[in-house]
């Protein structure tokens, strides 16, 4: 970092090391951001060397604050550009990518639980407590319908290892019955 002197004012000079060490970026990523016109170098030594200014240190952190959030460089670059509409737009997007996103990843949860207490009821080798795989099941995320979801795939595809699942839990034969006619009865 130097100072620079323009009209009796003085000026942060940054060069290309010293920006990337400040927002713990490579050197690589300010020259391709230079090279698709996301952050210009306002100016140049007298070796030829980038520098940069105040100025392009703030539009830096704008860049990292957006990268953060996910976005893309073409759409950083037209956030950059000034259009507000487009600001609101492009994040509230974001926002919803966001949230398909998670909704994804909890639909891959309770495959991944459906599957371990799938596998965990036919490895079962003792009695399990009900209530343990309630709470494992709605630690996962499962609602009523996930739980009767399973229980149903569980019946069709193995229903002897369901019914030995369920005895393993000390059930009563009667509320073991019942699950299992529930669990046939579900769409």
């Amino acid at each position: 970092m130097e100072e620079t002197t323009v009209a009796g004012r003085r000026f942060l000079i940054y060069t290309i090391g010293k920006l990337a060490k400040n927002f713990k970026l490579s050197r690589s990523t300010l020259l391709y951001y230079n090279s698709i016109g996301l952050l210009v170098s306002s100016g140049r030594t007298t070796a030829n060397y980038r520098t940069y200014s105040e100025a392009d240190c703030q539009r830096l952190e704008q860049i990292c604050i957006y990268r953060e959030a996910g976005l893309p460089l073409n759409k950083i670059k037209e956030l950059l550009a000034g259009a507000k509409p487009v600001t609101a737009s492009l994040l509230e997007t974001r926002v919803y990518e966001l949230n398909m996103e998670i909704a994804k990843l909890q639909e891959q949860q309770k495959s991944i639980i459906r599957l371990l207490l799938d596998y965990r009821a036919q490895e079962c080798s003792g009695p399990v407590n009900w209530s343990g795989w309630s709470e494992l099941f709605n630690a996962a995320g499962f609602d009523d319908y996930d739980k009767g979801r399973w229980h149903r795939d569980f019946e069709i595809m193995s229903p002897g290892t369901h019914q030995l699942f369920l005895e393993s839990l000390e059930l009563p034969t009667d509320r073991i019955n019942n699950i299992r006619v529930w669990a046939r009865t579900l769409n």
